[in-house]
């Protein structure tokens, strides 16, 4: 009954009353969608959070302009990772500190998530030695061959070698 009565103020504009009733049956999206009509931003990304849809809450960090929050988000989002995690590359490009996005594609790399470590380092300059680590990881010959054909500064070799020297790959 309180549902049928959260849809129903919904669906009038009575949103903060719907609310209250989404809030009171725990249903997170309803929640979220209330706290965005109620043009409460930073708790409508939380809830959505909570409802499992991380697209709507990327996109609003997104715009409030957290973009590392936006990021993480979209690395969760299945709707992203079907396109090759384009909106996180996009809320990637616009973080300020890149040592941080360096730090999560590496984090990303060691736990085993190659697609999202790949769509962080390649927005990464100089990145073809990690790019083609994640590529071989997921099996692409053509793809970690053509990155690592790219590698040509010392350091990126270097670094290549350590890699695959710590991960077993020679």
């Amino acid at each position: 009954r309180i549902g049928r009565e959260a849809e129903d103020l919904f669906a009038r504009r009575k949103y903060f009353r719907a609310l209250i009733r989404f809030t009171a049956l725990e249903d997170h999206a309803g929640t979220a969608e209330c706290h965005l009509r109620l043009k409460h931003s930073d708790e409508a990304a939380r809830y959505f959070k909570l409802a499992g849809d991380f697209e709507s809450a990327g996109m609003i960090y997104h715009k409030l302009k957290d973009y590392k929050s936006a990021m993480e988000c979209f690395l969760k989002s299945e709707a992203d990772e079907k396109d090759g995690y384009p909106m996180a590359k996009q809320a990637a490009r616009k973080v300020r500190d890149i040592r941080w996005v360096c730090t999560q594609a590496r984090n990303l790399f060691e736990t085993g998530f190659y697609q999202k470590a790949l769509a962080l380092f390649s927005i990464l300059g100089y990145a073809e030695p990690e790019i083609g680590i994640c590529l071989k990881r997921m099996n692409d010959e053509a793809g970690w061959r053509k990155a690592w054909s790219r590698v040509t500064r010392l350091e990126d070799y270097s670094r290549l070698i350590d890699i695959c020297l710590s991960q077993d790959e020679v």
